[in-house]
C-alpha cells in the first residue's frame, strides 16, 4: 500500500537459540562447528546488522550472550534489560538449571522515548521446570522521533510455552492480549515472538481472545510456511502482528532466508545454523508510517 510523507519502519524478530541448547546432545546429526558459541554469535550479529531493522525483539537470550549483544550494538541501539524466563529442563555441564530470556533493541536515533518492562504471562510453578519455559516477556512504550511524527508504539516480546493440548499457550496468551488491552493510546501495537504453535492454531488463539482478533489480518501476510527447523520437521512458529490505529500500513512482509535446498532435518537444520546462527529463521517486517 502506498502512502504519501511515508517512511519504512522494519522491525525484526528472532529466536536466536539459548547456549544451553546449542550443543550435540541436542541437535544429533548437526555439524558441530556450527553450533560454537561464538561463531554463533557473530552469525547473529551480522544478521541483526544485515537486517538494518530499527526495532529488533530476541528471544532465547541468555546472560553471555545478552554481553556480546550489548559490546556489539549499544552504540547504535537501546538494549531493554535482560529478561529471564524460569530455567527449563536445559542444563549446563555443571547440571544447573539455565534461564534465557527475551530483550529488545531500538535504535536510538529512532526512538525518542524508549520505556520497557519485563511482565510474567504466567506465575512460576515451583519445582516444576517444564512449565517454567516461556512464562515471562517484554513489552515496551516506544515513541518515535519528530522525523516520524512522534508516533506512539506499544511493543510486546513473547516467547510462549510449547504445550501440544494448547492449555498453558492459551493462559499465556490471555495474559498477553490483558497487556495489549491496557496499552492506553497509541498509534500502533506490534505483537513479536517465538509463540510455538502453527498458523492454524494461532489464528484461532487470536480469533479466541479478547484484545487480539484483528491480529488475524496480518496472519495471512507471511510469504513461507516454516521458520523452525527443529525436531518434527520445518514449521512456522515465529511471528510479526500488528494493529493499526491511523499509523502502520502493510507495506510488505518477508523472511530473511529463501526456500532450503537441503533435504534431510539435519542439513536443513545445519543450513540454518551456518546462515543465521540459530534453528529459527529470523522474520523481518518492513512497515510503513504514515508520517501525516
Amino acid at each position: 500500500m502506498e502512502v504519501k510523507n511515508s517512511l519504512q519502519l522494519r522491525v525484526l524478530s528472532f529466536n536466536i537459540l539459548a547456549e544451553v541448547w546449542a550443543n550435540p546432545d541436542w541437535y544429533k546429526g548437526i555439524d558441530k562447528r556450527v553450533l560454537d558459541s561464538a561463531t554463533r554469535m557473530k552469525c547473529i550479529s551480522r544478521t541483526i546488522r544485515e537486517s538494518e531493522a530499527h526495532i529488533v525483539c530476541l528471544q532465547e537470550v541468555q546472560d553471555i550472550s545478552f554481553k556480546v549483544l550489548h559490546d556489539e550494538f549499544d552504540s547504535t541501539y537501546l538494549l531493554s534489560p535482560l529478561c529471564a524466563n524460569n530455567p527449563t529442563d536445559a542444563k549446563n555441564e555443571q547440571g544447573q538449571m539455565i534461564p534465557n530470556g527475551t530483550v529488545i533493541m531500538v535504535k536510538r536515533d529512532t526512538v525518542s522515548v524508549f520505556e520497557p518492562k519485563a511482565v510474567t504471562w504466567l506465575p512460576s510453578t515451583g519445582t516444576d521446570t517444564s512449565q517454567g519455559h516461556g512464562t515471562t516477556g517484554t513489552i515496551a512504550h516506544i515513541k518515535l522521533t519528530a522525523q516520524w511524527s512522534n508516533r506512539s508504539l506499544f511493543l510486546v516480546n513473547c516467547h510462549l510455552d510449547f504445550d501440544s493440548t494448547l492449555m498453558t499457550t492459551k493462559q499465556q496468551w490471555a495474559a498477553v492480549a490483558d497487556q495489549i488491552c491496557k496499552h492506553g493510546n497509541v498509534d500502533a501495537v506490534i505483537c513479536c515472538g517465538d509463540m510455538n504453535i502453527v498458523h492454524a492454531d494461532m489464528k484461532q488463539l487470536c480469533l479466541t481472545t479478547k484484545g487480539t482478533e484483528y491480529f488475524t489480518d496480518t496472519l495471512n501476510v507471511h510469504s513461507h510456511d516454516w521458520t523452525y527447523f527443529g525436531n518434527g520437521g520445518p514449521k512456522r512458529t515465529d511471528y510479526i502482528l500488528y494493529k493499526s490505529h491511523t499509523l502502520v500500513h502493510d507495506a510488505n512482509r518477508s523472511y530473511l532466508i529463501e526456500s532450503a535446498s537441503a533435504k534431510t532435518q539435519p542439513e536443513m537444520c545445519t543450513l540454518n545454523l551456518r546462515m543465521y546462527g540459530s534453528d529459527h529463521c529470523p522474520v523481518l517486517a518492513v512497515l510503513v508510517v504514515n508520517t501525516n
